[in-house]
């Protein structure tokens, strides 16, 4: 990670969208020709707005390529950050921008120690902040995370943390689960429906990569 910036990056082409208002956020669509509908409310008019640039992104951070569209896209997203899922190679990521990171392992030392899938993950991370605007959720699912009770509960904790015009990026990988076999492989319409069933709206698949991690990115909505 030694690429990454020793502060946060000013220069990337991807601007913080958290503080914008409507006319600042229409002029950065002009200014991309992206076509958004206008009579959209804020936070709607914001969504599209990062789904727009979700396809655009040009530049990353590392060399991991497996990481390069999540480093790609996280300035898009909007503050307060819940990250979770912290190792060696992400804690040079609240340089990209702010951010609270959660693991259950404490060696890796995230800001908060916590298991996603337990009713006290909820009260730990609220205590720095009543709600996220929006949530980072890649690799726990499928590393850790593993049974259709563990997935459901980390779902719904989530729902419970992100603020209601919130949103979650969740990416995970389309393939068997490390030491298992083919069953365990959870699939996109799978994917979509656990996060239906955990109340999600506006649920938009956003990146497929087509290589050996088989890496998938879904976007959603709280409300």
């Amino acid at each position: 990670m030694n690429s990454l910036p020793k502060s946060k990056n000013k220069t990337c082409n991807i601007p913080c969208l958290t503080k914008k208002n409507k006319r600042e956020l229409i002029k950065l669509a002009n200014e991309n020709k992206f076509k958004i509908d206008e009579k959209l409310k804020l936070a709607d008019y914001k969504f599209q707005l990062l789904l727009k640039y979700a396809n655009k992104v040009k530049f990353s951070y590392s060399n991991i390529k497996s990481r390069e569209y999540l480093e790609k896209i996280i300035p898009c997203f909007p503050e307060p950050m819940l990250f979770l899922g912290w190792a060696k190679y992400t804690e040079n990521y609240n340089k990209i921008c702010e951010m609270v990171s959660v693991d259950i392992n404490k060696k890796v030392n995230p800001d908060i120690t916590t298991d996603i899938t337990k009713v006290d993950f909820v009260e730990k991370v609220k205590q720095r902040h009543k709600s996220y605007k929006s949530i980072i959720n890649n690799g726990t699912i499928g590393w850790g995370i593993n049974d259709p009770k563990q997935i459901n509960n980390a779902l719904q904790n989530c729902k419970k943390v992100l603020a209601n015009d919130g949103v979650m990026l969740l990416g995970w990988n389309v393939k068997a689960y490390e030491g298992h076999s083919e069953d365990t492989t959870i699939t996109i319409p799978m994917m979509k429906k656990y996060l239906k069933n955990a109340g999600f709206k506006n649920i938009k698949l956003i990146y497929n990569a087509k290589d050996e991690w088989k890496q998938i990115y879904i976007i959603c909505t709280n409300k």
